[in-house]
């Protein structure tokens, strides 16, 4: 049963956490030079920014999951190992937070902008697609307060 619980000091947490941190990284200051360059996600379909935001998208989904893994230490810095406490303890702190970032909010622009066709599309503006990619940017923002989320729950980057 404790193979099912993922402890805060695990080499798995710190690299998985690493991953969202540079996940994090690359949408604070990719992501706004990509939106500065295109101001449109209508691109090819298998390019290497759409791969990279999906990706982001499946990471941050994998991260809302393991949340319901993740032991953690109580007040009195006693490991819960727990499931009930483990889930109850993520959904009253950090659920909310990492389901909005999991929302792959890349991937519904990308059914919206492809659901048009190529007449709707011309006659939109570009404000209608800017208006789809702020969307996105305003969700990067939930994925990237994460940031504090790891410095705060990870022992091995507060040490």
């Amino acid at each position: 049963v404790d193979s099912l619980f993922l402890t805060p000091d695990s080499e798995f947490l710190l690299v998985f956490d690493s991953v969202i941190m540079i996940s994090s990284f690359i949408l604070l200051i990719y992501f706004p030079l990509y939106l500065a360059k295109t101001m449109s996600f209508c691109r090819s379909v298998l390019n290497f920014n759409n791969i990279l935001f999906h990706l982001i998208d499946i990471i941050y989904t994998i991260d809302l999951i393991l949340g319901f893994f993740r032991a953690y230490y109580n007040f009195d810095e006693i490991l819960v190992r727990n499931r009930n406490k483990i889930c109850k303890n993520y959904l009253n702190t950090w659920f909310l937070l990492d389901l909005i970032a999991s929302i792959p909010v890349f991937s519904i622009i990308k059914i919206f902008e492809n659901a048009c066709s190529k007449e709707l599309e011309y006659t939109h503006s570009k404000y209608y697609n800017y208006s789809l990619n702020n969307l996105h940017f305003i969700f990067a923002f939930f994925k990237t307060v994460k940031i504090y989320k790891v410095f705060r729950n990870n022992l091995s980057f507060k040490k």
